[in-house]
């Protein structure tokens, strides 16, 4: 009588570890150091705080880049250009919303 070692043939005894790199080819264990070449370039909020500026416009338009952590990199060039052309949009008001200079006293 040649029985089986109990559990050779039931699934249900199999332990849910499967054999070391039985799928996992080329992943490393969680405990293990990194190469020294590892470049981790997932991408990550910054976790910067803003600070409103005071300025509904200014908020409005820094808030959009806040969008770029959800963003494509391929889009951020445009988001930047956005914010950059609403900044100066918003300065050049606030000059001619002043008025010319005074003329300088010689």
């Amino acid at each position: 009588m040649n029985d089986p070692a109990p559990g050779a043939d039931d699934p249900a005894s199999s332990t849910d570890d499967p054999a070391p790199g039985a799928d996992d080819a080329g992943l490393l264990p969680p405990t293990a150091p990194l190469p020294e070449n590892h470049v981790d370039d997932a991408p990550r909020p910054l976790g910067v705080a803003r600070v409103g500026s005071g300025d509904a416009r200014v908020d409005g338009l820094l808030g959009r880049l806040g969008d770029l952590d959800e963003l494509p990199v391929a889009e951020h060039q445009g988001v930047y250009e956005e914010t950059h052309d609403g900044l100066r949009a918003v300065l050049a008001a606030l000059d001619v919303a002043q008025g010319p200079p005074p003329p300088s006293a010689r």
